[in-house]
């Protein structure tokens, strides 16, 4: 039976692709992928210095490990050294950035046709749940979890919402469950790369943090291959989708916790927003995705300066801007900086105290514009540390804003939403 892919999984077993041979290797799970290591002997008696006699290829980026449990392939492979004894044994130690439960074919993952992940604010946003609750009044309980009809979002990756839960039958303690999920599905008619199938989870992870205005985790659940099924697609219309492991691939950290979606007020939700606009969005991820990603990485972040903060937000809006000038066709000299502001606010329709601090739109730009250089270059003044929050606060907001403007979001709405959260 294949075991579960967790952090701090142990498992001894052979790689394949290093050399002709299978090379004996441990397999541990840790926070950051998976480390292999392999024992080695230089048959010539000298000192084993793992890899760094091997050509100019190196480790191979891809590589499958085998045991009892099963066949693994090996992601992102790369060589992080080892150690040498005076006997001529040696460790070597390989580390790979995802771990897939594939099948037993040499289909080797760097391309996928389907891809799956859980981010957190999901079913808060879309309004989808599994679970249903009755009661009498303390007298009894009765709760009902159905799979719902998969909502699509659309794009060329054909981006689909889709239902999911888990009961136990056993009781955890005292507490009887039922962990309620919604997975971000992209499924492809061709094979494309594994990047650009995790560019459009990536974005949804970023759309929900802006959302919500608060880090949202992510993480990979599966990857789908056509020529790596059990099924003959004739005749079958299962699909079997691949565990895989890949701590790094969304955005985390130690610190933050699951969004409690009893408490979570997003400030728009799937229902206010214009399909084809967000379709739009999500097909046009490498120019939209820089200025939200920059931005989002503020919120992951743990004991920085509040200047720090601050710049960061203004490299958020200034790649804005600049992307928006890009899609109107980025024609002549490129923009200086407030000229690129300029653009952002201009594309949001929404004026909000929360955004621009009750002034008009152009005083508001002029002060952000000076509170970021004074943080940038020596030469101007430092804005004091309350102004800085404070701008870096109302950038955020007005990237949140232009999101949802950039989505077919009525201004009420965003408004409405700001108020919620005022």
């Amino acid at each position: 039976m294949a075991r579960k892919l967790v952090h701090g999984l142990e498992g001894v077993g052979h790689v394949e692709g290093l050399d002709e041979e299978l090379s004996a290797a441990f397999l541990r799970l840790d926070e950051r992928g998976g480390v292999i290591s392999l024992p080695r002997v230089d048959s010539t008696g000298g000192l084993f210095v793992g890899f760094l006699d091997r050509d100019a290829d190196g480790v191979p980026t891809t590589l499958r490990y085998h045991d009892t449990k099963g066949s693994y392939v090996l992601g992102g492979c790369r060589d992080v050294g080892g150690s040498v004894s005076t006997l001529g044994t040696g460790l070597t130690r390989l580390r790979a950035q995802r771990v897939i439960a594939a099948g037993d074919s040499d289909v080797d993952y760097v391309e996928v046709d389907g891809m799956a992940s859980e981010i957190d604010g999901l079913s808060n946003w879309t309004g989808m749940s599994t679970v249903t609750q009755t009661t009498d009044f303390g007298s009894w309980v009765n709760l009902h979890a159905e799979n719902q009809q998969s909502i699509l979002l659309g794009g060329d990756a054909e981006a689909t919402v889709e239902s999911s839960f888990t009961y136990n039958p056993s009781p955890k303690g005292n507490v009887f469950g039922i962990t309620d999920l919604a997975l971000l599905r992209t499924r492809t008619a061709d094979l494309r790369s594994w990047q650009e199938h995790a560019a459009v989870h990536h974005m949804l992870q970023d759309l929900m943090c802006l959302v919500f205005g608060k880090p949202c985790l992510a993480g990979i659940v599966s990857v789908k291959r056509e020529d790596d099924q059990p099924y003959a697609a004739d005749d079958d219309d299962r699909r079997l989708w691949r565990e895989v492991y890949e701590p790094t691939f969304g955005r985390s950290a130690t610190w933050i916790e699951p969004l409690d979606r009893a408490k979570a007020n997003p400030l728009f939700r799937l229902a206010d927003v214009e399909r084809r606009a967000l379709e739009e969005w999500i097909n046009n991820w490498a120019l939209w995705s820089r200025p939200t990603w920059i931005a989002v990485t503020t919120m992951f972040q743990r004991g920085t300066t509040i200047e720090s903060h601050l710049l960061q937000i203004g490299v958020a809006l200034e790649a804005l801007g600049y992307a928006l000038w890009t899609a109107a066709g980025g024609l002549g000299r490129t923009p200086q900086y407030l000229e690129l502001l300029e653009l952002v606010t201009d594309s949001v329709y929404v004026e909000h105290p929360r955004i621009y601090a009750g002034q008009p739109v152009e005083a508001w730009r002029n002060g952000f514009n000076a509170a970021f250089k004074g943080t940038k270059h020596a030469d101007n003044p430092l804005p004091t540390a309350m102004a800085a929050r404070d701008f870096a606060a109302q950038g955020m907001n007005l990237i949140r804003a232009w999101l949802g403007t950039k989505l077919g979001v009525h201004d009420a709405t965003l408004a409405a939403g700001f108020d919620r959260r005022g």
